[in-house]
């Protein structure tokens, strides 16, 4: 969004009352009526949040977004945009290589008075590209026409988490996002997998490459069954992270210039026989049949995908995201059955989960995290003709606490309401509100606003009754207990 310097007048007493209208939404979520509880609701939670009312029945908008037209609707000129930057014209090799250009450039100066400004030089290219990713991602938020797929690439990303500052991680993470996550979302959970796994993004930041026969790696091994796949309580064994560990020895980054590769291929991954145990393994009570190549890997990989607790983790965790904290077993147990019966087919796991009771009475009830709430803020000024500012909407995610790409652990950001609705957040998220009314579009005018005004609770509608000005009106409207809410 474009921002003026005008700044909104508050007195104490209409601060204090906004302040304590958006505590109260850390009580008691908007009454289920909040928003309609068709389209409305239903969109306010498969999307982004505070887009037009869609003109389609219940049936057609859920079909539609688990099953999206490949052209996510951008205008032009965003694709143009996007299609503009380095992350976007440049792979990962080429990108890889300034990298170590750039390295070794300032290795050659160090101790020398040219060094303090090329070292600035370096950590700005790099910052380049993940500033670039985040506007890439939330340009295609906030207007994509296939938001449920936007959220999508959040939530995997988030849950195949690479932290993007790791040194070998910086020129890979955006394609990490956009040629392992992006096209598999709503596919089969194996295949999704399989893309992390052999991606260079994720052998670097969970330390594969130092994987080997003889002196194994635990690290990958560990997570990919702990927070990729069947969760702390999978019934899995230390015996088996090491099994999965030693069958995981020999894969690695390939990310040498073409011209130095003895083959013809732009793979990112190399499998390297000599270090890799050749020996049987035994994964989860199934002997593994050692041999030398990838194909072991996705024998394991292919195993994993397929246990129960794979299909019980996944579908708990999509839950969480999309419906509630605290998720029923039958809601869990049916999830996994489709999990199960379809191969691990995620739109048809979410089709099950969004035409349960369970979701339906969750609807207008889920607290906002970060992202939400401000790429919908967003989304209602667009649709009063204000225009995006990706960098600036970064800076507001980032303020609250969920900056992009930047999470350093490899379990994500929480995806839980109590991570995000502590009284200091809610401290920083009026103040991110206050900053996002400084728009000179009148949001009063916006489809979504206009569809929601008629169910907005007494509480609300009586502080935006005594808004002294547009900017105070907006601040309230974005403070409200239901707009916090999806």
């Amino acid at each position: 969004m474009t921002h003026t310097r005008v700044r909104p007048t508050w007195s104490l007493r209409s601060a204090a009352a906004v302040l304590q209208l958006l505590l109260a939404g850390l009580v008691a979520a908007p009454a289920a009526h909040a928003l309609d509880p068709e389209v409305m609701a239903l969109a306010n939670r498969l999307s982004w949040g505070g887009g037009s009312p869609p003109a389609v029945s219940t049936e057609e908008y859920l079909r539609d977004q688990l099953h999206p037209p490949a052209n996510d609707g951008l205008p032009q000129a965003l694709q143009d945009r996007i299609a503009t930057m380095e992350i976007s014209r440049r792979d990962p090799l080429e990108l890889t290589a300034q990298q170590e250009k750039l390295r070794k450039e300032l290795a050659a100066v160090k101790g020398k008075p040219s060094y303090g400004e090329m070292h600035k030089a370096y950590n700005a290219k790099i910052r380049s590209w993940q500033q670039e990713a985040s506007e890439r991602s939330l340009l295609r938020s906030v207007y994509s026409q296939n938001q449920l797929k936007e959220q999508l690439v959040w939530f995997w990303y988030n849950h195949f988490n690479v932290h993007w500052r790791k040194g070998r991680v910086q020129p890979l993470f955006a394609d990490f996002e956009e040629s392992a996550i992006r096209p598999r979302v709503l596919g089969r959970f194996k295949d999704l997998l399989n893309a992390t796994v052999f991606h260079p993004a994720m052998l670097f930041y969970l330390d594969n490459r130092a994987n080997k026969a003889g002196k194994i790696n635990e690290n990958y091994a560990r997570e990919l069954l702990e927070l990729h796949t069947m969760g702390v309580e999978g019934g899995y064994s230390q015996k088996d992270v090491q099994e999965l560990a030693r069958a995981l020895t020999g894969l690695a980054p390939d990310l040498r210039p073409l011209g130095e590769r003895s083959r013809d291929s732009r793979e990112l991954y190399i499998f390297q026989g000599v270090r890799h145990d050749t020996g049987d393994k035994v994964l989860l009570g199934q002997t593994i049949k050692g041999r030398r190549s990838a194909d072991e890997v996705r024998a394991v990989v292919d195993l994993i995908a397929r246990q129960p607790a794979t299909a019980r983790f996944i579908s708990s965790k999509l839950a969480k995201y999309f419906c509630c904290d605290e998720v029923s077993s039958a809601l869990v147990d049916a999830m996994a059955e489709t999990f199960t019966k379809t191969d691990g087919d995620i739109a048809a796991v979410l089709e099950t989960l969004f035409t349960a009771p369970d979701f339906r009475q969750s609807l207008g009830r889920k607290f906002k995290d970060p992202m939400h709430y401000v790429v919908s803020a967003a989304r209602v000024a667009t649709g009063a003709g204000a225009k995006t500012d990706p960098s600036l909407l970064a800076r507001y995610i980032s303020q609250l606490g969920q900056r992009p790409y930047d999470r350093s652990t490899p379990d994500g950001y929480p995806i839980t309401d109590a991570a995000w609705s502590g009284s200091g957040a809610m401290i920083s998220r009026f103040e991110v509100a206050s900053r996002m009314s400084r728009n000179p579009g009148d949001i009063r005018d916006s489809p979504y606003v206009r569809a929601v005004m008629s169910n907005l609770g007494p509480n609300t509608r009586a502080a935006l009754a005594g808004a002294s000005n547009l900017a105070n009106w907006k601040t309230i409207f974005f403070a409200s207990p239901e707009f916090m809410h999806r």
